[in-house]
């Protein structure tokens, strides 16, 4: 969803990702020739007064940040290597984290495509999803392996790790950012981790 609450982005059947408008369903922007298939998409807020941009990530490895004004892509941070299954930004857009098929989990920074760190991730613990806390401190992933865990952004250490009974799938930052919530086939469950 952009920062307004207007617009939710999507990666769409036909391979490319867009923009629909939440209150008429409509789709206002296609984001057409990324490098492979979209597979995973977060919008990417603006550092300063500029319209927030678009991530995609592909079946091919790639991660391209788009303008979301002219549906241009601006930047490709990486172009090689294992789908990626998920991504997420920073709320002031300062970083991006990717998860990709083989297990990877990576930091980047959109303006100079660079990788600033990857986290250790267990082999067992294949990433499925993750998720920036409301303030940008924090990173949850879950994994097939059924993990939650809690990274500090800043500096890639695990500081948390829960595991429930089956595989997690997605997960989700609580507005507050005192929680997060995550669903798998066992079902879905709320975290709140303590300092």
């Amino acid at each position: 969803m952009t920062p307004d609450g207007l617009s939710v982005a999507a990666a769409a059947a036909d391979g490319t990702a867009g923009l629909w408008e939440v209150s008429t369903g409509r789709r206002t922007r296609t984001f057409a020739g990324a490098p492979g298939t979209v597979t995973a998409v977060a919008v990417l807020p603006s550092r300063d007064a500029s319209p927030p941009r678009l991530v995609t990530g592909t079946d091919r490895g790639a991660l391209a940040v788009w303008d979301t004004t002219s549906g241009a892509r601006s930047r490709t941070l990486s172009g090689r290597g294992a789908a990626v299954e998920t991504v997420a930004a920073a709320p002031d857009g300062s970083w991006l984290v990717s998860g990709t098929s083989d297990g990877a989990v990576r930091i980047w920074d959109p303006e100079t495509a660079a990788c600033l760190r990857t986290l250790d991730v267990p082999s067992d613990g294949r990433v499925t999803s993750v998720a920036a806390s409301p303030d940008g401190r924090w990173i949850a992933t879950t994994g097939r392996d059924g993990t939650l865990r809690i990274w500090e952004a800043a500096t890639g250490d695990c500081v948390a790790c829960v595991r429930a009974e089956a595989a997690l799938e997605a997960c989700g930052w609580h507005s507050d950012g005192a929680g997060v919530t995550a669903v798998g086939t066992g079902g879905l469950f709320a975290f709140a981790p303590h300092a």
